[in-house]
């Protein structure tokens, strides 16, 4: 059965109960963007069941189908633009945030599939960041690397990158957390962003961080194929 985010499906899993929860619980998946899989108690008078005669139980794997890559650029500095050359080789969409007009520009980001120019706390709420979605924050000062990262760490992105060297990193993320920020929800930043492949020029350091993002979006370890069992 396909579930889809306004709630309407396709196909069945047998109607009733087990079906209407499995709808509300895949809507939850698409939200989150992650799979899981759970066990339902077909039992009216077991402490957590379903309002079924049936008995029994039923498990049910939900997988979320996320849309093509695409990657939201904050800063469009020599990394971004170097990062939207690999993007667009790649086939992959992109969008371009950045507060400076010179920058945020379509002539310097001719196939972005959209430019916003605005400060950042303004253009962060013009996205409506889905589980296809990386984020990358490179913007031009670490105030607003800070400002990008808080607003984005609720949304529902497989990916979110910041630069910065493990000082900065460190920094901001002590800083965040003594205003209040849930320390776990800074688990899932990628920073200092990418692989390690000795990156030091733009163009080598969007390959470092395409790779891993890469590596998020298909659910793979970055390893090299040599290590993998069966190749």
């Amino acid at each position: 059965m396909i579930v889809y985010e306004d709630g309407s499906i396709s196909g069945t899993i047998g109607g009733g109960g087990l079906e209407q929860q499995a709808v509300s619980d895949a809507l939850k998946a698409i939200k989150s963007g992650r799979s899981f899989k759970k066990e339902y108690v077909l039992a009216r008078e077991v402490s957590g069941g379903l309002d079924s005669e049936c008995g029994g139980t039923a498990e049910i794997f939900f997988e979320v189908i996320i849309g093509k890559l695409t990657a939201v650029l904050a800063g469009g500095g020599h990394v971004g633009h170097a990062l939207a050359g690999l993007l667009e080789f790649l086939g992959y969409d992109y969008i371009v945030m950045d507060d400076r007009k010179e920058i945020a520009d379509r002539e310097r980001f001719p196939a972005a599939s959209k430019i916003i120019c605005s400060p950042y706390n303004e253009g962060i709420k013009q996205l409506e960041v889905l589980p296809s979605y990386a984020v990358v924050i490179a913007t031009e000062g670490h105030t607003h690397d800070r400002e990008v990262l808080s607003a984005v760490l609720d949304m529902p992105a497989f990916y979110i990158g910041m630069i910065g060297s493990r000082r900065k990193v460190a920094n901001t993320f002590r800083s965040m957390i003594e205003d209040g920020c849930d320390a776990e929800k800074l688990k899932r930043v990628n920073s200092p962003i990418g692989l390690d492949l000795g990156a030091e020029t733009p163009e080598e350091i969007a390959v470092s961080i395409v790779s891993e993002m890469m590596a998020a979006y298909n659910g793979k370890t970055a390893r090299p194929l040599r290590e993998l069992p069966n190749m």
